[in-house]
């Protein structure tokens, strides 16, 4: 989800007009400064959107992507350590030393993988439903990451809480059917 997305929902949204001295507001760079709740109460709203505008059949709708399910995307569905393959360095991707942007970037810019996503490795941090007690799990690693470890597909951090917020976490969601009891699908 970039800035410009989350700013229709949220108008006076900003995601940080500096860090080092470089903006994290593009347009099409990733949204941050979002928290778990952030997130989800977007999701919400885009479902509303969709719903009313009967796109949509009425058993689906966005969420924030499950553990398993964000691995498939960053795996395309084998099981390869980093979101570009088993190799390195990074063939696409931005984290920390692997391109010319020092921070966020637009998400055309950070490389798509064989399945056309944009942004799955790197970037910044991407929320999920995964959790561990009260610790909301992000992955994907993001532009301030260059351990290799922190590169590798089955790598997660975490958010402190369901309301944290940093100038290197976002998110994206699926479509997906939906599942009674998930946040984010009303």
């Amino acid at each position: 989800v970039t800035n410009q997305q989350f700013q229709r929902y949220r108008g006076g949204h900003g995601s940080g007009t500096t860090f080092r001295g470089k903006s994290l507001a593009g347009d099409t760079c990733p949204v941050v400064q979002v928290s778990y709740q952030d997130a989800v109460e977007f999701a919400s709203w885009i479902n509303a959107i969709i719903k009313a505008s009967g796109v949509l059949p009425a058993d689906h709708g966005f969420r924030l992507p499950t553990a398993g399910e964000w691995l498939i995307i960053a795996q395309c569905g084998d099981k390869r350590i980093y979101p570009w393959g088993s190799g390195r360095p990074a063939v696409y991707g931005n984290y920390e030393g692997s391109d010319s942007y020092p921070v966020t970037c637009p998400v055309e810019a950070s490389g798509s993988n064989e399945w056309g996503l944009f942004g799955v490795g790197g970037n910044v941090w991407e929320l999920t439903e995964e959790r561990l007690g009260s610790l909301r799990v992000v992955r994907g690693a993001s532009w301030a990451c260059g351990n290799p470890m922190s590169l590798r597909c089955d790598n997660r951090d975490y958010a402190v809480a369901a309301n944290h917020k940093g100038n290197d976490i976002g998110f994206r969601l699926v479509l997906a059917p939906v599942r009674t009891g998930m946040q984010g699908v009303r």
